[in-house]
């Protein structure tokens, strides 16, 4: 794809949705050809693992692609980046945890661009298990590939045991060194729908200021950090901490021309778990951790907008 073409071409923040719809189609089309040639390499790999009796490594493929797919949305949203904080560089013999935000569908891969680039390209996801199976995720692309590379580390969340038990074997399997897995505790997009669904589902359970507090984010669940957290104990861990978003809408055509945001900062496990042994200990300061810093996440989104 043409680098000039993304610096010269001007785009009229007024367009009509069609146009907008239109970019957004052409978007995911381009996406969709090259996850199809991905596909068809991930597949050579693994039927010739059949034969030679060994297991291809694709941790590194999202720091391949991750700079065209993200080159893809830029051009055709016309986004500009900028990144904020910092993003220390994972080494080789360390493993790391990426905890995000939710980025909405422009943001992801701008998103996995600048931590493949600035933290480490080997990166894994944990991931709902719908991706295999939802119209809205590309089917049989994007979730199926994600699980055949092991990229994805698939959840069922509506089965908590079942969702706790993938993520702990995952972790003791395919988390290698100079590897980082990456996950979003809220759990969904933050669209308009789902962001109404968390405030409502939430309120009911001593939440009452989500609609004030985390206007931009679904509320963070502390179940699958969690489990990361405990199947990792006793290895060189990383944290990275980062916030993504927007300096507008995510659900609009404003999204054409605006500004993404990334914040990164690294951060110690004491500061998610405390120093306390104790499960239930641990367990209850994740849950503060996570509430407060989705509201600090949820100011910073704010500021960007207001800028």
């Amino acid at each position: 794809m043409s680098r000039r073409l993304c610096e010269t071409t001007q785009i009229d923040r007024s367009v009509p949705p069609a146009e907008f719809k239109l970019r957004k189609a052409l978007m995911r089309a381009r996406g969709v050809g090259m996850l199809l040639n991905l596909g068809g390499r991930i597949y050579r790999d693994k039927f010739r693992d059949l034969f030679t009796h060994k297991k291809t490594d694709h941790s590194a493929i999202p720091g391949e692609i991750s700079a065209d797919l993200a080159e893809i949305v830029q051009c055709c949203m016309q986004l500009k980046i900028e990144t904020h904080g910092d993003f220390p560089k994972l080494g080789e013999e360390e493993r790391g945890i990426v905890i995000a935000n939710h980025p909405s569908d422009e943001l992801v891969w701008p998103w996995t661009n600048v931590i493949a680039q600035k933290f480490t390209p080997r990166l894994k996801a944990i991931a709902k298990k719908e991706l295999l199976y939802d119209p809205k995720a590309l089917p049989p692309i994007f979730g199926w590939l994600g699980k055949l590379s092991e990229l994805m580390i698939m959840v069922d969340r509506s089965n908590r045991e079942t969702s706790v038990k993938s993520i702990r074997e995952s972790c003791r399997t395919i988390f290698n060194p100079g590897t980082a897995v990456c996950i979003f505790p809220d759990g969904h997009r933050p669209t308009k729908e789902s962001i109404e669904r968390s405030h409502a589902e939430m309120a009911n359970k001593g939440y009452p200021d989500l609609p004030e507090t985390m206007p931009y984010t679904c509320l963070p669940k502390s179940g699958g950090l969690m489990t990361i957290l405990r199947a990792t104990e006793g290895h060189c861990i990383r944290i990275l901490n980062t916030t993504v978003g927007l300096s507008t809408d995510e659900n609009g055509s404003d999204v054409l021309g605006s500004t993404a945001h990334i914040y990164g900062e690294e951060i110690e496990r004491e500061a998610l778990v405390g120093k306390s042994s104790n499960a239930e200990e641990q367990e209850k300061r994740l849950r503060q951790w996570l509430i407060e810093e989705w509201k600090r996440k949820n100011k910073m989104i704010n500021g960007w907008r207001a800028a």
